[in-house]
């Protein structure tokens, strides 16, 4: 977890965190890595956040990830990665195996992070969610230069489209996540107990 002298970023991965990282050491704000990247438990005497991004657009943007498929390339995938080159060329075939293998993974997966998290905020208000979470946390930093951090890690594999039913049974399966993330989107909200 990338640790700051007053907050932390708890990671969650595909919701734009790599952007978040390069914008807060950007802007001049002095960090340390503690425990893995993805870590998510509360450091104690910081203030704590993460992003969500929209369930669906969470599925995409795992299955476009190049990293996951650089691992289908060595046969290491992991166990929601493409288990192979057919789950590589079909989205929804992979969304479906995910689905029955791992129900309420990424539902299970919000839940757990977000009781360690002060502050939560969508991924489509990463830039000025980011803003705000480091004005609550009473961080000093560069305003502009954050603002004006470039995207970065963005994929060049064209984005698949969900045939309706696929898409019907990842909302039923998902409901959670689904909830979870419009909590954040209807209003950025404190999460934590």
């Amino acid at each position: 977890m990338l640790v700051l002298p007053k907050s932390a970023f708890l990671h969650f991965p595909k919701t734009g965190g790599n952007w978040v990282r390069c914008a807060i050491g950007r802007s001049g704000i002095v960090t340390t890595e503690v425990g893995e990247m993805h870590d998510h438990k509360r450091p104690p005497g910081k203030f704590t956040f993460c992003f969500l991004r929209k369930p669906d657009e969470w599925y995409i943007s795992r299955w476009r990830c190049p990293w996951h498929r650089e691992r289908l390339a060595r046969s290491e995938p992991k166990h929601i990665d493409c288990a192979n080159e057919h789950e590589a060329r079909d989205f929804n075939l992979w969304v479906q195996r995910i689905l029955c293998e791992w129900p309420a993974h990424l539902s299970n997966a919000y839940r757990n992070f977000l009781q360690h998290a002060d502050y939560v905020a969508p991924t489509d208000r990463l830039v000025s969610g980011l803003d705000a979470a480091l004005t609550m946390a009473g961080e000093s930093y560069d305003r502009p230069l954050l603002l004006g951090t470039p995207r970065v890690h963005e994929s060049q594999i064209a984005c698949p489209e969900y045939k309706p039913e696929v898409h019907e049974q990842l909302v039923s399966v998902e409901a959670e996540a689904f909830k979870l993330y419009a909590k954040t989107a209807n209003t950025t909200v404190s999460m934590a107990s």
